[in-house]
């Protein structure tokens, strides 16, 4: 009788470590999920461009984007800094047509970046460069 009743005490032991094992792989997932990590993969698997400058060199610039001889203010990126522009703020540029960048720094001339077209669904990142010969935009 002994026997069975330790085996029927490791059970109920062994069913309670399986619920706090399932509770805390739970738990664990929930705080990745706020912490953003799957809210980033959510919001990029869900389309539309998105825009990242990257501002490698040392001058604050402020970033518009051009199309059809127009600028529009995208906002400023400090030295070493970058900014993200989300695809709410750029949507109408995703057609497919050619576009360009323009970085204006706080001194110096004003430069602009390659024509591209922004990939559907896609991101483009602009990284500029202390010579803006080196500036180049990537498309993902």
């Amino acid at each position: 009788m002994g026997t069975v009743s330790s085996a029927s005490l490791r059970a109920k032991v062994c069913r309670h470590f399986v619920m706090i094992a399932v509770t805390a792989g739970t738990m664990t997932l929930g705080a990745c999920a706020s912490s953003g990590a799957v809210g980033h993969a959510a919001a990029a698997s869900e389309g539309g461009a998105g825009l990242v400058v990257e501002n490698n060199s040392w001058n604050r610039v402020t970033v518009y984007i051009s199309r059809g001889g127009q600028l529009w203010r995208l906002g400023e990126v400090n030295a070493l800094e970058k900014l993200q522009v989300p695809p709410t703020r750029i949507g109408f540029v995703t057609d497919g047509r050619s576009t360009f960048l323009v970085a204006y720094p706080l001194a110096g001339d004003a430069f602009r970046s390659e024509p591209f077209s922004f990939p559907m669904g896609g991101m483009a990142v602009w990284t500029i460069e202390n010579q803006s010969g080196l500036s180049h935009v990537s498309l993902r």
